[in-house]
């Protein structure tokens, strides 16, 4: 998670676009810093009488933000249970960047609802509970089945790949679904098994 943080505070929006881009397989486009205001895209100016993620509700508020970060926020949110260095909190503690004398605490509020699907937003209670949701998620099984295969073959799928990545995803999705059936899925398959010859 530090990768995805501040020195001392996290960024919910790294967070959230890590989880919709690498767990989700979501195509997210860079904002156009033409179409906003000077200083509209830097991270909210630190305030000790306000969290982490109520500086970033309030920076991302309007209209024009929330038509992207509200697809994206809620799942940086559900992980503010976490510092940035990924240690479980409780309390969030605001500290002074010259001395590091503590500031301000706040309570974590890592409630938020996740839109993980077109037609479902579930509401979860830290990083447990949103864990667990997006395992259950079909576009988190898609998206391992998508990544699990890239990873095997070493290159992107194409159409003709549909076949094996179904058969990842259902080897995942279905009853007592696993890894090892994924890796099993893969590893069968005529693609992977066989290997095309050069005709002398």
């Amino acid at each position: 998670m530090k990768t995805l943080a501040g020195n001392d505070s996290t960024s919910p929006i790294l967070r959230g676009v890590y989880i919709r881009r690498n767990l989700l397989c979501d195509t997210l486009a860079a904002p156009n810093p033409n179409s906003f205001p000077a200083g509209a895209l830097e991270p909210p100016a630190e305030d000790p009488l306000l969290s982490t993620r109520k500086r970033f509700e309030n920076k991302t508020s309007s209209a024009q933000c929330m038509s992207c970060h509200s697809q994206i926020n809620p799942f940086g949110y559900a992980l503010e249970g976490y510092d940035s260095l990924g240690r479980f909190r409780t309390i969030e503690k605001i500290h002074a960047a010259t001395n590091g004398a503590v500031l301000a605490e706040h309570p974590v509020d890592a409630k938020a609802s996740v839109p993980i699907d077109a037609n479902a937003s579930p509401v979860v209670n830290g990083g447990i509970e949103l864990s667990k949701t997006i395992a259950q998620s079909p576009r988190f099984n898609a998206c391992f089945a998508k990544q699990w295969f890239q990873f095997q073959m070493r290159r992107e799928n194409t159409l003709l790949d549909n076949c094996q990545l179904a058969k990842t995803y259902d080897a995942v999705r279905k009853s007592g679904g696993s890894l090892l059936g994924a890796l099993k899925a893969t590893i069968t398959d005529d693609e992977f098994k066989l290997r095309r010859m050069k005709s002398p």
